[in-house]
């Protein structure tokens, strides 16, 4: 079965991407494109969750490109499992974009934007948690199959298997990244002189290192000093 495109669909490519070459994939035809396409969605229905990190929520979401362009793009989202940034048209259809062609994308008020990761990972979207100066604090996004109970006498499943996602974070710092655990003590390691006024600053206000948003409000704090 082909995906058909409607005139909104056209119009929806054409008024947002029309910077772009578009891919249209079937089941049986590829056309020519380099920037964009349309994939049919397949979803394993045995599974339970979801690997996108917004769920099925009707973002929407920025892009900004490597020419310097913004758009904003309906039904947004990072699919965790693919390692890719897409939009949701239809419940089978979505765009997914060149990664080759973003510089950041803004999706919910959270950052993500491609970094090698040298010997740790391959290329991939990382959430900029905070950033100040020349230090950047990375999330990185990973997706398992918890397996559901299995009942050995009647040799069958009694839960789903579900989708669970996981995370990292990364220091990013003259072009290398490193991973950290978020404990204060190494926190305010990656502050150097600051560390003394960083811990005054987190333990006056009380902020906690387990949250994303304290991190984020640690970073542009010690972006002013």
């Amino acid at each position: 079965m082909k995906i058909y495109l409607t005139i909104s669909l056209f119009l929806f490519c054409n008024f947002l991407f029309a910077q772009y070459d578009v891919d249209i994939v079937g089941n049986q035809d590829i056309t020519n494109t380099s920037g964009l396409w349309v994939t049919n969605k397949k979803i394993n229905n045995n599974i339970k969750g979801s690997y996108l990190l917004f769920g099925d929520s009707n973002n929407i979401g920025i892009i900004s490109t490597n020419q310097g362009r913004r758009f904003k793009v309906p039904n947004l989202n990072y699919n965790v499992k693919q390692d890719q940034i897409e939009a949701k048209i239809s419940n089978d259809s979505v765009f997914i974009f060149d990664p080759g062609k973003i510089d950041m994308v803004e999706i919910d008020n959270r950052l993500f934007k491609r970094y090698e990761g040298s010997n740790l990972f391959s290329e991939c979207y990382l959430e900029i948690v905070g950033r100040s100066k020349e230090i950047s604090l990375l999330k990185k996004y990973d997706v398992i199959v918890k397996e559901g109970v299995f009942n050995p006498l009647t040799l069958q499943k009694q839960s789903p298997d579900t989708y669970i996602i996981k995370t990292k974070y990364f220091i990013f710092s003259h072009n290398a990244l490193n991973e950290i655990r978020l404990k204060k003590g190494k926190l305010l390691k990656v502050f150097d002189e600051d560390s003394e006024k960083m811990d005054i600053y987190i333990n006056e206000n009380n902020l906690s290192i387990k949250e994303d948003g304290d991190l984020k409000l640690i970073f542009n704090y010690h972006n002013t000093l």
